[in-house]
C-alpha cells in the first residue's frame, strides 16, 4: 500500500491491463509510505517509480517511509549447484532494489527494525527507527498484572543478532533480559536446537523480541524450550510480521505462543492471535506515532 500525505493511492488498470496510479494533493514537499505487500512488491514499487516521476515533473520533492524493507534477506549473491552440478547464482537482489530506490532521488528515506546491518547502509540518506518501546507496552498493557501470575516477565532474545539490536534500549535497561542461543543443521538449514543463557527460575511469563517473524518456526522452538523451563506463558513481539505466519505451529497450535504483537509493515492477516500493536497506516486508522 502506498500513501502519500495520508492519502491513499489506489492502483488502477487501464484497459490493457497496465497499471496507474491515482492521487491528488502534491506538495512542495511530500511525505510518501510505503506498507509493503509480500504478494504486490513489485507492482507497488512501479507506482512509486511513477509517482515520483510525477514529483519531479513538479518540481517537487519527497522522503520516503518503508518500514519494512523489500528484499533485505538476500543481501549476498549465492553460488549454487544445480542437479545436473552446473554453477548457478541467486542474485543479489537486494543490490537491485536499493538502486531503484536510491536513483528515485528521496530527500530522505526512513525504515524500521532493518533485518541487517546491510540493506540501510545501501540506501542514501537512510534513517533507521525501532518501534520494540511501543510493541512492549502494549504488551505489558495487553497481559496486565493477572496475565503475569504472580511473577515477574523475562524478556527473551532468540538470538546473538536480537541481543546485539536490543539489549542496550532504554526500555532493557532495567529489566531482566536473557540471550539465547541456537544450533542449525548443517545440512537442511534449519534451527534444532535452542539453549537458554541464564536462568529464569521464578518467572512465569516470558516475551520473545525479534525483528521479523515468517512462518515462526524458530520462536516455536524457542517457546518450547522456555517451557520446559518452568515459563508458563509466552508471548512473541516482531515489528515485522509476515503472512507466512498462517502456514507454521504458531497459530495452529495454543501450546507454545499464546498471542503475536506486530505492526502493519507488511501484514494483512487478520488472525485472533495476532495484535497489531502499532500502525503505520495512519489513514487507515493507525496511532499517528510514527
Amino acid at each position: 500500500m502506498l500513501i502519500i500525505n495520508n492519502k491513499q493511492i489506489k492502483p488502477e488498470r487501464y484497459y490493457g491491463g497496465e497499471l496507474k496510479a491515482v492521487y491528488s494533493g502534491l506538495r512542495p514537499h511530500n511525505e510518501i509510505l510505503w506498507l509493503c505487500d509480500e504478494l504486490e512488491t513489485e507492482a507497488e514499487l512501479f507506482l512509486l517509480q511513477s509517482l515520483m516521476a510525477d514529483i519531479a515533473d513538479e518540481n517537487c520533492t519527497a522522503a520516503l517511509t518503508m518500514p519494512y524493507i523489500p528484499y533485505s534477506r538476500n543481501d549476498h549473491m549465492e553460488r549454487q549447484v544445480g542437479t545436473d552440478e552446473s554453477p548457478k547464482k541467486r542474485a543479489n537482489t537486494l543490490k537491485a532494489f536499493t538502486k531503484i530506490i536510491n536513483g528515485l532521488g528521496f530527500t530522505a528515506v526512513t525504515v524500521c527494525e532493518p533485518h541487517s546491518d546491510v540493506a540501510p547502509m545501501m540506501l542514501d540518506r537512510c534513517k533507521t527507527r525501532s518501534i520494540v518501546g511501543e510493541l512492549m507496552n502494549a504488551v505489558l498493557t495487553d497481559i496486565g498484572s493477572d496475565g503475569l501470575r504472580g511473577g515477574g516477565v523475562a524478556f527473551v532474545f532468540p538470538d546473538a543478532g536480537a541481543e546485539k539490536r536490543y539489549s542496550g534500549m532504554e526500555f532493557f535497561k532495567d529489566r531482566q533480559w536473557f540471550e539465547a542461543q541456537k544450533t542449525r543443521d548443517k545440512i537442511t538449514n534449519e534451527f534444532t536446537k535452542f539453549r537458554l543463557v541464564g536462568d529464569v527460575t521464578g518467572f512465569h511469563t516470558a516475551i520473545i523480541i525479534d525483528d521479523l517473524c515468517s512462518a515462526g518456526g524458530t520462536f516455536v522452538l524457542s517457546a518450547q524450550a522456555l517451557i520446559e523451563q518452568g515459563i508458563r506463558d509466552v508471548y512473541l513481539a516482531v515489528s515485522h510480521c509476515e503472512n507466512n505466519i498462517k502456514n507454521g505451529k504458531i497459530l495452529k497450535n495454543d501450546d507454545y505462543i499464546k498471542k503475536v504483537y506486530t505492526s502493519d509493515s507488511i501484514l494483512t492477516l487478520s488472525h485472533p492471535k495476532i495484535a497489531v500493536a502499532y500502525k503505520f497506516n495512519r489513514e487507515m486508522g493507525g496511532n499517528g506515532n510514527d
